[in-house]
Parts: structure tokens; sequence; C-alpha cells
């Protein structure tokens, strides 16, 4: 099987992956909320705003859509790669990988809200160990990865994800409740970090169902054609 550089995702899991990052995003943004990490100017659907569903489902599916242009389609963990995509995730599953960077993803979630809950320490110790930790992990996870292309889809994440919230932010619609970097906390970047490895594994099951469903297309067609 050729490398999938040209694959287009199904119709149909493009619509399902968007309910998902619909569901995803808000799911972990309660992780936040319930935690006072952040408060919404309104609190419509469980302590947050009507847009916070549709905003993650856009955003968290553009991202994914950014990792399967930018590493997925093009990337190589070793010069002697397989070209079945598949292979790619090798000792586990694509589904499996997803699974363990989701696990990472929400554990990463829980060490930011540290900084916002009591627990009798002074709020220095608290961030800087909430930084720490994110760091590790995002580091260590992306160590892991061995790809370049991965760590240069997650810098501009790292640097854009802060900037947009950052803004938007700045608008009032929401707030952090500890904002070291402009209207954000110091942690923030390191939890876009920790979170680009699985955007990467979801790109490349989209990738994988594509391609499959483009080669079966394929040999049906040419059986089809056949004399």
């Amino acid at each position: 099987m050729d490398a999938p550089r040209t694959t287009i995702w199904r119709w149909s899991d493009a619509i399902a992956l968007l309910i998902f990052c619909g569901l995803w995003g808000p799911g972990l943004d309660q992780l936040h909320t319930q935690s006072g990490t952040l408060t919404y100017k309104t609190h419509e659907v469980w302590d947050q705003a009507w847009w916070v569903a549709p905003q993650f489902a856009v955003l968290y599916w553009f991202v994914i859509w950014t990792a399967s242009v930018q590493v997925v389609r093009h990337w190589r963990p070793r010069p002697d790669a397989p070209d079945d995509i598949e292979q790619w995730a090798r000792p586990w599953s694509l589904l499996n990988r997803i699974l363990v960077d989701g696990f990472w993803l929400v554990l990463s979630y829980c060490i930011s809200c540290i900084p916002a809950t009591d627990w009798g320490l002074e709020q220095d110790w608290t961030t800087t160990g909430a930084l720490v930790a994110l760091l590790a992990i995002g580091v260590v996870r992306m160590a892991l990865r061995r790809s370049r292309a991965v760590l240069l889809f997650a810098i501009p994440l790292v640097v854009l994800g802060p900037l947009y919230e950052h803004i938007l932010s700045g608008t009032g619609l929401y707030a952090y409740d500890h904002q070291e970097i402009g209207n954000v906390p110091i942690w923030l970047p390191a939890l876009y970090l920790a979170g680009a490895p699985m955007a990467v594994s979801v790109a490349a099951f989209m990738d994988a169902r594509g391609w499959r469903s483009r080669g079966r297309a394929t040999g049906q067609a040419e059986l089809a054609a056949a004399p």
C-alpha cells in the first residue's frame, strides 16, 4: 500500500470526530470549572457557558486535522517504517495509543487543577509543582515519540494555544484563577504540550480509517471494471 500522503477522512468519521471533540473538550474543561481553576462569565451548562462545547468541537477538530496534514501524512518514525499507517503505532494499535495518550492528558488536567485547590501550601509551591509535573509529562511523552515532526507540530500548539486563550480571556468571557502570563496561568503551555501526542494519535487513527476505506473503494472499482 502506498504511503497515505493524500488520504482524506471519510465524511462520517469527520462528523463523528466533531461530535467527539464537542464532548471530550468540555468534559476535560469541567475539571477546571469544578476545581475553580477558571470561571465563566455565564453558566448555562454545568457551570460552563453555552459556547464552550461548540468552541472545543471546532478547535479540537482543526488541531487534529492539522496534525493529520502536517505530521501523519508526511511522517515516518524511522527510515525503514512500513507504509501501512496501522504499523506506525506499534507495539500498540492506534486505538490503544489513543487511550494511553488520553489517560496522560486527563492526568495532566488533574495536575493543572492543583494550584486552585486548598492543599495547605503556599500558592507558589503548588503552581511550581504543577508546572514541573506538566513539563515532565510533556517532555517524556514527546521523547517517547522519537519524531521531529511531532515536536514541530507541538511547538506552534504550545505557543498559539495559550495566546488564543489569553486573547479570549481578555474579552471577559472567562477568567483563570491565577494569571502569571498575561491572562493565563504559567502552566498552560505545558498542558498544551501534554496534549499534542493525543492529537497526533487521533489524526493517525482518522487517516488509517480513511486510507483503508479508499483502498477498498479502489479495489471494488477495479473489480467492477475487470472483463
